[in-house]
Formats: C-alpha cells, structure tokens, sequence
C-alpha cells in the first residue's frame, strides 16, 4: 500500500507534475498531512506546488490549479493550449465559477464566470474551442487564422455568421501565415477576386494565385526570405513562372499590414 506522499506524487505525475493544496484538502487530509505530502516540492502558484522543473504544459496546470475547483484556462490562452493560436509569452488567463476561485495574482489574468463550457486538452481543463474564440477578442487576421486551425484539428465550432467566418468558408486554399491571412482580408475589404490559396502553379507552390489572369502574389516575410539562397531560389521561381506566361507581384508582409490600399492598387493594375 502506497505512502500518503506516494498518492500525492501519483496525483502530481498525472497533472504534469503538479498538486493544488485544494486537492489534498477535498482528500480531508489535516493540515500537518498536507505539509508533509508536499515537502520537496516548490511553489509555483500560492497553493499549488511542483515536482521539478515545468514544461509548457505545466505552466498551464499550474494556471488552471491555481484558479481552483472548476477552473479553466480560457481566452487567448486556451487557443494556445488547443493549438488554435501560436503560444506567446505573458500572462495565463484563467476562467472560474462565479463566487468560487482565486483573487488575481502574478503571471495570471482571473475572469469570473457565470457558465463555463469546459473540456480537457492534454490533461488540463480549457474551456471550448467556441468559447474560447468568442472570448479572446481577436483581430480580424487572428480570428481567420484560428478558424483555418479549428478546421484542420477537427473542432467543432458554433459561432456568429459574421464577415470573417463567412469569408474564411468560402477560400478555396488555406493560409501559413497571419500575413497571409491579412492579404486574405484585403482582397475582401477591397473586393477583389479571391484568389487561390498556397496551390501549385507550373509545379512550384505559390502564396496566392488568379489563374484566368495568370497572375501569383507571393507574400514574403524578411525572416523567411534574408538568405542567399532563398533570394536565389525565388528568382529561379519567377523565370518558371514569366517562361509560362505568368506574371509575379511580390509584396512584403509590412506592406500588407500598413498599407493595404497601395497594395490593392498595385494588385488591380495587374489583374
């Protein structure tokens, strides 16, 4: 028969090594009980405490454990925890039960919650792929970009029909990038035919594409494009695409996001 502090070690390895006070208090364990279980660990959160060192994910726990009973990581945290949304750094945000939880403390953000449409992701409870993105108050570009991801993990969603939902199920293609999914909403906001998205033209993959006008956008990223032989590769791409009578507009991601009307303009004179 296993130790009290063997249990509380089980209970922590099946939460990415993480045990809440309040766990051990629901077990009517004693005061005396409870500090014995927990000698060793360290405190990540007041009342919640750790074995080693956390992942990712454990800082997650933590942030749920640390909202107590019925808590949930929610809003932008919880797209990153569904993977809907790129991980960022900051601070956690936790939903609890309205009257119940936690006051707010450092490195988390506490809302209160009349209901909560809670799941699990990986171990940690994380309220709905639908909650969530009603929650997190995305911009336009964002909210494309987590509606592509929704769609490729399979969830299921439930939301509003407004002009970026209805935009992003009508794309035939989908987006690698947020710059690409403003270049999306610009041709939109500055109707403009919707192109087609990341398909291959003359056997090379390309960001975007009109096929009657013949006409390819490439949305370039510094980051993705500062290498030599990047520069070389993207050149040897345009002479494939000029031999077979295509024409290449190349538009930087600055440019899609701070000066989408020039870069409509630019892209009408050639379409």
């Amino acid at each position: 028969m296993k130790t009290l502090r063997g249990r509380v070690r089980d209970l922590a390895r099946r939460q990415h090594d993480l045990v809440a006070v309040w766990q051990l208090r629901q077990l009517n364990l004693a005061a005396g009980e409870i500090k014995a279980a927990l000698r060793g660990m360290w405190r990540v959160h007041r009342g919640v405490c750790a074995v080693g060192d956390l992942t990712e994910l454990g800082w997650f726990m933590a942030a749920a454990l640390a909202g107590g009973p019925g808590a949930a990581i929610s809003h932008i945290s919880a797209l990153m925890l569904l993977g809907i949304r790129p991980h960022q750094p900051g601070d956690i945000h936790v939903s609890v039960p309205r009257g119940g939880g936690r006051a707010a403390r450092g490195g988390l953000v506490i809302h209160r919650r009349q209901d909560l449409d809670v799941g699990i992701s990986q171990g940690i409870p994380v309220t709905s792929p639908t909650q969530s993105l009603l929650d997190a108050d995305l911009e336009p570009y964002e909210l494309y970009r987590a509606l592509e991801e929704a769609e490729a993990r399979h969830y299921h969603l439930s939301l509003p029909l407004d002009a970026v939902v209805r935009l992003q199920q009508t794309i035939d293609g989908r987006t690698r990038s947020d710059a690409e999914a403003r270049f999306i909403l610009l041709c939109h906001e500055h109707r403009i035919e919707p192109p087609l998205v990341n398909r291959r033209v003359n056997g090379i993959e390309a960001d975007f594409h009109w096929p009657r006008a013949q006409i390819i956008v490439e949305v370039d990223g510094w980051e993705f494009h500062k290498e030599r032989s990047q520069f070389e590769e993207d050149r040897r791409r345009e002479i494939v695409h000029a031999t077979a009578g295509w024409h290449v507009l190349r538009v930087s991601a600055a440019h899609v996001r701070d000066a989408p009307a020039k870069v409509a303009a630019a892209l009408r004179s050639v379409l």
